[in-house]
Order: C-alpha cells, then sequence, then structure tokens
C-alpha cells in the first residue's frame, strides 16, 4: 500500500488489481502504507485479488477497530484464504462487546460452515489498537488451513492457534484471495 490512489486500493505489488463487492470504492482507501475500509454499523465489503490464483497462500492482515462492539457479532474481520468462484475458505475474527475474540475458520461452499473455532487465550481487543491475524491455505485434497492472532506490537507466536484439514469439492482448485 505504498501508493496513491484516487479510489479504491489500486494495484497491489501481487496479484493484481483489488476488486471490490459492489463497486463500492468510496469506503476504501490507501493512507499512511495501509489500506483502510470505513464502514457505517451493518456495512461490509469484500474486496479480493483474483489475477493470479494460487493453491497455496498466506495472509498476514492488521486490523484495528475504532470502537468497541455493543453486542456479540457486531464487529468483525475476515481474511479470505482461497475464494473458487462463489465459494471460500475464510478466517473470521469476530469481537465481542466485552473484547474477546474468537477466531473462526469456515468453508463456505453453498452455504457456510464452522470447521474450527477458537477464543484467543487472554486476548482483549481494544478500539485503537492494532492486532494482526496470519491465514494459510495450502494445497488440495486436501486442503491445509493455519490461523493466529495476536498483537501487532507482540512478537508472533510460533504456534497456530487453529490448525486442520479439509476437502471440500468445490475449493480443491486454485482460488483467490481477500478480505
Amino acid at each position: 500500500f505504498e501508493r496513491s490512489v484516487a479510489g479504491g486500493w489500486g494495484t497491489a505489488d501481487i496479484g493484481g488489481a483489488w476488486t471490490v463487492s459492489g463497486n463500492q470504492l468510496q469506503s476504501l482507501a490507501v493512507e499512511n502504507g495501509r489500506g483502510a475500509v470505513t464502514l457505517a454499523a451493518g456495512q461490509s465489503r469484500e474486496m479480493s485479488l483474483a489475477t493470479e490464483p494460487s493453491l497455496s497462500t498466506q495472509a498476514a492482515v492488521s486490523f484495528r477497530l475504532t470502537s468497541k462492539p455493543s453486542a456479540v457479532g457486531d464487529s468483525h474481520v475476515e481474511v479470505i484464504g482461497r475464494k473458487v468462484a462463489n465459494d471460500t475458505y475464510r478466517a473470521k475474527l469476530v469481537v465481542s462487546s466485552n473484547g474477546a475474540l474468537r477466531t473462526d475458520v469456515q468453508r463456505i461452499a453453498g452455504a457456510a460452515s464452522t470447521i474450527a473455532s477458537a477464543t484467543v487465550p487472554g486476548l482483549v481487543v481494544e478500539p485503537g489498537v492494532d492486532y494482526r491475524v496470519k491465514f494459510e491455505v495450502q494445497g488440495a485434497s486436501p486442503t491445509t488451513y493455519r490461523a493466529k492472532v495476536w498483537p501487532a506490537a507482540a512478537t508472533e507466536p510460533t504456534a497456530w492457534l487453529l490448525s486442520g484439514t479439509d476437502t471440500s469439492a468445490p475449493l480443491q482448485a486454485r482460488g483467490a484471495t481477500g478480505l
């Protein structure tokens, strides 16, 4: 994100141009070396890099909330490790009103299924603080997934919070990555 862009996120160093659901470019900006998304309550956006589909992706993303959610599930961040047509593997981070952070690995192949889930031990999300998520999706038949989350100011943990394999047929192909 070391670039100037009039609207949207422009073109990534690897992966081509960012696309956004519903072409809602006005909610995206590039500022201070970061891609920013500004959303009102109840809004969502999906951004993806589809020009270089892959069987092996590693997404490392920083995120920050500007306020605590008012109810469980009101704030979430999703990292797409693989998107094939409308089907995805994604890490979904759900912040509760008390700041607890649950990480779900979801498979969306027609319908959404949570295939792994854990609360990040000892982590309380605070507004204005940066956090990191790393989500890997590798291989096919089976596909291996791994996810972890930590405060950006801390050292990355060596252990993965979640890991496993999945063989859902629609997702055993090269796919895009995104948020």
